[in-house]
């Protein structure tokens, strides 16, 4: 009878144990919830973007751990317009952007160094304790004008930290943390793909 008894009071504690866990998880969900609520909301931004992006098609260009150069490169400046959608749930969009892109390494008389651009990303974001937030994007868009003009392009692996600023109605952000980005340009399906790593600085305002 002892024995049993010694059975049951330990299949007890390992119910409670359990239930104990599963409410930790479950409130460390919720935490993470409330948290993601605090950036909510259409935001219009402006960055500027500056990249370094191999020039040899369809190759590892870039080392993903040390980031040196594999292949020849070239540099290039963006400035981005548009707006940013979070949903208060992690998972968000830029309901579209429009940029300019100006390519530093022209060669010959006769290059078209600009182009025009727009799209639109998906994206997923977590928001910290002390406000900071990370971001991460996948982006689908069209060259409008200039070099490449007509060619769609899809870009995966974008990453930057941001910082909300007090009252949660404009945040700032950044990239201080490098990380391989691919960028795959389509002239035709499937097309060509570059590997690059980029710099983003930006701020955003809460329009709605």
């Amino acid at each position: 009878m002892r024995c049993r008894n010694r059975i049951r009071v330990w299949a007890l504690i390992g119910a409670m144990v359990i239930l104990q866990l599963v409410l930790i998880v479950a409130g460390s969900a919720a935490a993470v919830l409330d948290l993601n609520r605090s950036l909510t909301g259409d935001f219009a931004f402006t960055e500027i973007v500056v990249c370094v992006s191999s020039k040899v098609p369809n190759s590892d260009g870039i080392d993903n751990t040390t980031f040196q150069l594999l292949e020849d490169a070239t540099t290039n400046t963006s400035t981005v317009q548009g707006i940013i959608r979070f949903n208060g749930d992690g998972t968000g969009s830029i309901v579209s952007f429009r940029s300019v892109v100006i390519n530093h390494s022209t060669t010959a008389d006769g290059d078209r160094p600009v182009s025009q651009t727009e799209g639109t990303c998906d994206l997923t974001y977590t928001v910290s304790p002390d406000n900071s937030f990370v971001q991460s994007h996948v982006c689908a868009g069209t060259v409008l004008a200039g070099s490449g003009v007509g060619n769609t392009f899809t870009l995966t692996n974008a990453e930057f930290e941001g910082q909300i600023i007090p009252g949660g109605k404009s945040f700032v952000f950044h990239t201080t943390i490098p990380n391989v980005e691919t960028l795959t340009i389509n002239p035709l399906i499937p097309g060509p793909f570059f590997e690059r790593v980029c710099g983003r600085s930006g701020t955003a305002m809460k329009i709605r």
